[in-house]
């Protein structure tokens, strides 16, 4: 176990530093970014046939679209 935390320590300095004062708040802000990184990705996957509409002079398949 004194070996974890000195490998934390060392190389987890940072991690330390703001787990000290947040404690488990640490762990929702990571879980929160997590989710909105997620929910980032689904919109410009929604963006992209709008896109792909514009670029096309109005034109839509259906089928192109997914």
């Amino acid at each position: 176990m004194k070996q974890l935390k000195k490998i934390t320590k060392k190389y987890f300095s940072s991690f330390v530093f703001f787990y000290k004062y947040l404690q488990n708040k640490i762990f929702i802000a990571f879980f929160l970014s997590v989710v909105v990184s997620f929910l980032d990705g689904l919109g410009l996957t929604m963006f992209f046939p709008l896109l792909q509409v514009v670029g096309e002079g109005g034109t839509v398949n259906p089928d192109e679209m997914g």
